[in-house]
């Protein structure tokens, strides 16, 4: 029995509208049957705070989707 991949979306807070567009992103590539790990899918602040919670992720991850915009390029 195989798993899902597990692909971690990173992107920056641009704006609701954004963050609403990478959510959508995440549900569609779910119902296509991939795993994907979104900070939008914890509620409130994880125990061990965001940095580290991205890297334990990151961790866990098979890929890696950079959803890249101005502001994302900036940080």
């Amino acid at each position: 029995m195989s798993t899902s991949p597990q692909l971690f979306l990173s992107y920056s807070h641009d704006s609701d509208a954004h963050r609403e567009r990478v959510l959508g992103l995440s549900e569609r590539l779910r119902q296509d049957g991939i795993a994907t790990i979104l900070d939008r899918y914890v509620n409130g602040t994880p125990p061990q705070g965001w940095p580290r919670w991205m890297l334990d992720r990151l961790d866990e991850s098979d890929r890696v989707l950079l959803i890249c915009t101005p502001t994302y390029y900036r940080r």
